[in-house]
């Protein structure tokens, strides 16, 4: 339970990375 957890947030913040790093390049 543990594990899938933290694979699960793990997974969340690459997505959230590489979405805000996308956003950060539309922008500029």
């Amino acid at each position: 339970m543990s594990t899938y957890t933290l694979s699960w947030t793990g997974n969340l913040i690459q997505v959230w990375s590489i979405f805000s790093l996308d956003v950060k390049v539309h922008v500029q």
